[in-house]
Order: C-alpha cells, then structure tokens, then sequence
C-alpha cells in the first residue's frame, strides 16, 4: 500500500463505507464456515475447509484494501467550477465523427468508482483523460489503435 492520497467523489467514498460493511458482515459468515468445516476433520481433504480459508483470504485483502482507501480519500467537491472538466464533472459528449451525432452524459469518476455502462467513466480510462481539463465547445481526442474518436464538450453539468 502507498502513501499516496486516494481522490475520490462523495458517493464513491459511501460506496466504500457500504461495501467495507459488507466484507466485515462476510468475514463473520466465512469465520462460522471454517468452523464448521474443521468440524468435519481431516483438514488435507476437506474441501469445504478449503474453500473457506480461500474465501477469507479474498475478505481480509480486500478490507485491508478498502480500509486504506477511506483512510488516504480526499474528496473531491462535486461544485466544482463548471467551466472545465474535472473529477467529480458530468459531461454533455457528441462524437463528432460519428454521422448519427449522438450525445451522451458521462460522469468523470474515479477508477473505484468506474462504470461505463452507467455513464460512470474513470478520470484514468482513455476518454477521461481526454476530457479532463477541457472547456465547452472544446474537442477531445480519444486515440484508438483503429482510429481516432473525437468528442465535443456540449456541457458541462
């Protein structure tokens, strides 16, 4: 684990604080569970056995993970200045060589809180660099190894 200060928005960091919830809630069950198994005996042939410490491996790595997280976030303001795009900014795109012009709303996340199919776009991904820092009216360049997308910024919201 770094030192490095981990930013994040507001609702990334409660997402965080829910699933920090939930893998504590899972290290009890898995806890029962290795219990239990032991419980059967011979532990070099126990799969269950196995499958459990396996399992509470996973939890305590990745509460260790999130733990660190919340304790190095920064969160970053969501009133933000509007006027260029930033963590935190939702984001009016067109594809300008596209010749349907569809626009779309992208939210620029950090990568925890990355989800493309929700319009969530990591400030890290290709296009989230490519938009960072931008103004409205101005194109984005998103490069491909295909080819190259261009965007224009519509709004920023």
């Amino acid at each position: 684990m770094n030192n490095s200060k981990y930013e994040i928005t507001l609702n990334g960091l409660e997402e965080l604080k829910k699933e920090l919830n939930e893998l504590k809630k899972e290290r009890t069950e898995v806890i029962e569970t290795i219990k239990t198994a032991k419980s059967f005996g011979d532990l070099s042939e126990n799969a269950e056995y196995s499958t459990a410490r396996e399992r509470q491996t996973f939890v305590e790595a990745r509460i260790q993970d999130v733990e660190d997280k919340i304790k190095k976030a920064i969160i970053v303001d969501s009133k933000h200045n509007k006027n260029i795009v930033s963590l935190g900014s939702k984001v009016e795109i067109m594809q300008v060589n596209n010749s349907n012009h569809t626009t779309k709303i992208v939210e620029l996340v950090s990568s925890a809180e990355s989800d493309p199919l929700n319009g969530k776009i990591s400030q890290d991904s290709p296009l989230g660099m490519a938009l960072v820092n931008h103004m409205v009216g101005d194109e984005a360049v998103v490069k491909t190894p295909q080819k190259e997308i261009r965007y224009r910024i519509g709004k920023i919201l």
